[in-house]
């Protein structure tokens, strides 16, 4: 459900200011970020049946129904979405445009939820990356 009201409110947002206000780069990163969210909503509830394990990458997500088949493609509004595990017992996923005119950021988050961003091209989007709200 919260996924859904984040891209819910970015949508209102865009009709009510209106979309020329935002370029396009902006939108696919308003998108972009709104794709890790659900990839985090549906690692809660992949760990919550696994017993403590996260999915290793989006096709495990797709096949237990957590998440669409756009998103477990792996590219949605020109960003190349990938899921991989990390530490011990976590997982890292991130948002990489495909070309400039998509975005100029990258996002990235973690099993925290927490989810950061940082100049593509400039450093890897990592934990210590700048957190965005």
């Amino acid at each position: 459900m919260f996924p859904f009201a984040v891209v819910f409110a970015g949508l209102l947002l865009l009709f009510f200011l209106g979309a020329d206000r935002f370029p396009k780069k902006d939108t696919n990163g308003f998108v972009a970020v709104g794709a890790l969210r659900t990839i985090n909503s549906a690692q809660i509830s992949y760990q919550s049946t696994n017993k403590t394990r996260y999915a290793c990458d989006l096709p495990s997500l797709h096949s237990a129904n957590l998440i669409d088949s756009t998103l477990a493609g792996g590219v949605k509004s020109g960003y190349r979405l990938a899921l991989a595990c990390s530490r011990p017992n976590g997982y890292i996923a991130t948002a990489d445009p495909i070309i400039a005119e998509n975005g100029n950021r990258k996002f990235c988050t973690n099993e925290t939820g927490a989810i950061y961003s940082s100049v593509a091209g400039k450093r890897p989007c990592t934990d210590w990356s700048d957190p965005i709200p």
